[in-house]
């Protein structure tokens, strides 16, 4: 069976380098691996590896900033 740390350890070979960059900052002009992305190679990748986890809220903040212009920003920390 193995332990935690090496079923996490086979979940990371299972997803070495494959993740590849699918979106684009427009503003600053960069791409990016979107985190949609990784939380699904890296939910299969553990599946595949026997680990299965459970996520739980325990905490939720969000802020809210000024970007002029009568604009608003909303970040939620959860």
């Amino acid at each position: 069976m193995g332990t935690l740390a090496s079923r996490i350890a086979k979940a990371s070979l299972i997803v070495g380098g494959s993740l590849s960059k699918d979106k684009t900052n427009m503003q600053d002009r960069y791409s990016y691996v979107s985190a949609d992305s990784i939380v699904a190679a890296a939910g299969q990748a553990l599946a595949e590896a026997g680990v299965v986890i459970f996520p739980s809220v325990t905490s939720t903040e969000v802020f809210t900033f000024d970007r002029g212009g009568g604009k608003k920003r909303y970040d939620a920390q959860v």
